[in-house]
């Protein structure tokens, strides 16, 4: 009589059953990667400010004052930025830092309604953006920074997920230093 064959031991069948469960965990990822995630993001954030349109756009209009309500150039202090032309369509700065290189180009700057701008990050993130303005009622102006994008890469497009989250949170802190600076 033939002896019942053994169909593998247990650690065998569960190191088996583990990499067919990260191989369908990997397959998941590529899968919702290029299938789901179209890359796009949208951050957009407000505040009213007690002050007139005119001294709001000097501070937004004009990229030699970013540096006062920006949060960026305030909590990294290895940017190093360059401003080519400080206001007006076509204004551009680039900066350097421990995180990467950018640039932004204003493609319009209306001192009643706001600025709008393209950004570069790395020369490999592009974006749009804008800081707009718009009557509150009592005195006050509605200032609203936003950003949007597309991503196309496998890394990019997960980081347009988490954009919101990771970029919001800086919108709020400079929109707040905007209204500081303002109100004084």
């Amino acid at each position: 009589m033939a002896e019942p064959k053994k169909s593998g031991s247990l650690p065998g069948k569960l190191f088996k059953a583990f990499v067919l469960l990260v191989l369908l965990a990997v397959a998941g990822v590529m899968g919702v990667t290029f299938f789901v995630l179209d890359g796009r993001y949208e951050v957009s954030r407000s505040v009213t400010v007690k002050a007139d349109v005119d001294d709001i756009h000097a501070m937004c209009g004009e990229l030699k004052n970013w540096p006062k309500w920006q949060p960026w150039t305030k909590e990294d202090p290895t940017i190093s930025t360059t401003i080519v032309k400080d206001t007006g369509v076509g204004a551009h700065q680039h900066w350097t830092g421990k995180d990467g290189s950018g640039k932004v180009t204003f493609t319009s700057c209306d001192p009643e309604k706001g600025v709008e701008y393209d950004m570069a990050f790395d020369d490999k993130y592009f974006s749009k953006g804008a800081i707009t303005y718009s009557d509150a009622g009592g005195g006050m102006v509605k200032v609203t920074w936003s950003m949007r994008g597309r991503n196309e890469d496998f890394v990019g497009k997960w980081f347009a997920v988490a954009m919101p989250g990771m970029i919001g949170p800086y919108f709020e802190r400079g929109l707040n230093d905007l209204k500081m600076s303002l109100e004084k």
